[in-house]
């Protein structure tokens, strides 16, 4: 199945809602993606897999136990298999395509807390997970 490749300056955008039992204080940003393939569409360099890696957006949050608000960064966990090209590679890698939903991870660096018990998130040492998905502004350019 084919899908429009990312380019450099598309967006990794993050559904806060899928992250149950949290809420991010304020609402995290789209994340701007920056490529390393070889190739251009567009005049922007294109994203090719492992660029993933470098989505990392500081969040602060809360729960409804524990209203003190903590920090922590989210992350793309895992791509799902239509967000990689099959057949184009750029650079002997991957090249990334928009896709449906990727896996997204919540990792709590400082945990929210609850100040009326002195307690915090208890759910913090391992993390939340939700769901993103990228916006393209190549409209022009599929890869398979």
């Amino acid at each position: 199945m084919s899908d429009y490749i990312l380019i450099t300056g598309d967006f990794a955008i993050f559904d806060a809602n899928s992250f149950s039992g949290l809420t991010f204080i304020p609402p995290p940003p789209p994340f701007v993606l920056s490529g390393n393939g070889k190739m251009k569409i567009n005049g922007q360099v294109i994203c090719v897999e492992g660029d993933e890696g470098n989505v990392q957006i500081p969040c602060g949050y809360n729960t409804q136990s524990c209203p003190q608000p903590g920090a922590g960064v989210l992350t793309i966990e895992s791509l799902n298999s239509n967000q990689k090209a099959q057949k184009n590679k750029s650079g002997g890698k991957s090249v990334l395509l928009k896709g449906s939903q990727f896996n997204a991870k919540f990792t709590v660096n400082s945990p929210a807390m609850n100040p009326q018990a002195a307690t915090p998130d208890p759910l913090a040492a391992q993390g939340y997970k939700g769901q993103g998905e990228f916006n393209t502004n190549n409209i022009k350019v599929k890869g398979s």
